[in-house]
């Protein structure tokens, strides 16, 4: 804050004269400095500050600076992202993020749809097809990839897994297109 303004903004509480002498500046450069008109600047970062509160109230409040600056330069208006982000964070408005999402390997308990495991997490029983169980639904195929399964095929999706998206969705794997574990399955024989 200048000397000149912190003067204006404190004349009521005291004498303009004693400030003007604690601050060392002569109350003549103060009265110009309020007979003077506002610079080019200042004119358009005021108007910049308004028009930003215009789109962001007619986005309801959720446009942040990229997308505010992309629809001022729809309008024709030339300014730098910078000086758009600035002027946000000085009049108070900021767009509205989506929550990060955040991968739990234990679900929520309120989460009601995910089905009950009913192998107790022990996949290996010591022989073949004792336990059959679903791990990641395979996106292409729409086949899900089976750890315990030891001949290592891939079985088509179905209520014979007992499983469902889901379960897959919130039991803390990954498909494997997006870098998650999987086995190692061949198509399933036709």
């Amino acid at each position: 804050m200048s000397k000149y303004r912190l003067i204006h903004a404190e004349k009521a509480c005291f004498p303009i004269m004693m400030m003007c002498r604690l601050l060392e500046v002569s109350r003549a450069s103060y009265y110009a400095w309020i007979d003077r008109p506002a610079s080019a600047r200042a004119v358009r970062a005021l108007a910049l500050s308004e028009r930003l509160a215009e789109l962001h109230a007619a986005s309801d409040g959720v446009y942040g600076a990229p997308r505010l600056l992309a629809d001022l330069r729809e309008e024709g208006v030339v300014v730098s992202g910078k000086t758009v982000a600035k002027t946000m964070r000085s009049s108070g408005l900021r767009g509205v993020a989506p929550r990060q999402w955040r991968t739990t390997t234990v679900p929520e308990p309120d989460l009601a749809n995910i089905p009950v495991d009913r192998v107790q997490r022990q996949f290996d029983h010591g022989r073949l097809d004792a336990v059959w169980v679903g791990d990641i639904l395979h996106p292409d195929l729409g086949r899900v990839a089976v750890p315990g399964n030891r001949d290592r095929r891939a079985l088509p999706q179905g209520d014979r897994l007992g499983l469902s998206r889901a379960h897959a969705r919130h039991s803390g794997h990954r498909s494997p297109h997006h870098g998650g574990r999987v086995n190692a399955a061949v198509p399933w024989p036709e």
